[in-house]
């Protein structure tokens, strides 16, 4: 190999870790819920509001998380989408290297 083929190999092989490192990555928080609210009978309950809370405890070291409110339908059946973030490998390394290993979860 020739040193100017050297140095483009190693020039796009520079180019391809910087893309990978900042290139973000979609990543799924929650999957998509379906939850049935009943009362204490067992009773479907129409029309209650419904709290679903997430965040991604990895990627937001502020302690940053999203919430959404909802009613439930006719039926006492509410229904919260899948919930997705989007981070660069070098932001979820980032992460890693703060230390930051507490999870927390709510459900409903």
């Amino acid at each position: 190999m020739t040193v100017v083929k050297t140095r483009l190999l190693i020039v796009f092989i520079i180019l391809f870790v910087g893309f990978a490192m900042f290139a973000p990555i979609e990543t799924r928080v929650i999957p998509q819920w379906k939850v049935l609210v009943v009362d204490v009978n067992g009773t479907a309950c129409p029309k209650m509001r419904v709290n679903e809370s997430w965040g991604h405890y990895q990627l937001y070291l502020d302690g940053k998380y999203s919430s959404d409110s909802r009613l439930s339908d006719l039926n006492g059946y509410v229904e919260f989408p899948e919930r997705t973030t989007r981070a660069s490998l070098s932001r979820r390394t980032d992460s890693y290297a703060y230390g930051n290993d507490h999870a927390w979860r709510v459900g409903c």
